[in-house]
């Protein structure tokens, strides 16, 4: 199971009077450890107003909150991100990887022959 144990199905409701199907989605939540589950039936609006919710929780995280170190570490990530040719192509950026290449390695064939060896 995921760290958030949250998934969401798409339930589609074929309607027997009308041609129209009606389409809602399920989003549970299972808590762990425990036997309950938690289920909220919703519609396309309500789904797209949580993803919108989900959206905007993350894109206030800092570059130094979701990898977990200094605010300062973080402000250098942030300008390598934006400076840096390795780090703007890089497919591990936020990642511990990212960490490690920016703070333990010390040179760009370095940094460049990390990431080939981690694909």
């Amino acid at each position: 199971m995921a760290k958030v144990p949250i998934s969401i199905d798409k339930v589609k409701i074929c309607s027997s009077t009308s041609d129209i199907d009606k389409t809602r989605f399920l989003i549970r939540i299972k808590e762990k450890g425990k036997n309950w589950n938690k289920t909220f039936d919703c519609n396309i609006d309500e789904l797209k107003k949580f993803r919108d919710e989900l959206d905007k929780v993350v894109s206030s995280v800092s570059v130094a909150e979701s990898l977990n170190i200094s605010d300062e570490a973080g402000s250098h990530l942030e300008s390598l991100f934006k400076n840096d040719p390795t780090c703007s192509e890089c497919k591990y950026i936020q990642t511990h990887n990212c960490v490690t290449c920016a703070f333990e390695l010390q040179t760009p064939q370095e940094r460049k022959l990390f990431l080939a060896l981690n694909d």
